[in-house]
This record gives structure tokens, sequence and C-alpha cells, in this order.
């Protein structure tokens, strides 16, 4: 993110928050599936639904914050960027 000269910026790395599910969705939908990372679209996902290779993993985002069961959908998480 560029931000101009002689002005404040604000960003987020750390605390609750609300986000976009990436494209393939079903967060939480897995019994104690917690884990999110954020994927090439700008969303976040579970490991399997997010883009990368053999020699490239996903950057973790952080962690449900909502109870993860069968048929649940969440999107509410636990930022976690390491400064």
């Amino acid at each position: 993110i560029n931000v101009t000269a002689d002005y404040y910026f604000w960003g987020q790395t750390w605390g609750p928050v609300v986000a976009t599910a990436a494209s393939l969705g079903g967060l939480g939908g897995n019994a104690d599936e917690r884990a999110v990372y954020f994927d090439n679209d700008g969303g976040i996902g579970v490991m399997g639904d997010c883009a990368g290779s053999a020699t490239q993993l996903p950057q973790y985002a952080g962690f449900l914050l909502a109870t993860t069961s069968s048929g649940k959908d969440d999107i509410f998480f636990m930022l976690q960027l390491a400064p």
C-alpha cells in the first residue's frame, strides 16, 4: 500500500477482524478447522482451499474465533500478522 508523504496510515495487523472468504469458501465447515490463510484472490480460506504449490505455501492469517463444527461457515477471525 502506498501512503502519500505527510499523511497518516492505519493498518490492522493483530486482533479480531471480519474478512472476505476465499472463492472456495467453507470456512469452519469441518470440526476443529480453525487456521485460516490468505488466498491469492485477497480472501481468507483454509489451507486446502488457498492457492499454493509444493514449494510455496499461503501466508498464515490467523484463526477462526467462532466454534467450528460441521455445517458452519464464518469469516470472523483473529488476525495474527507478526510485526
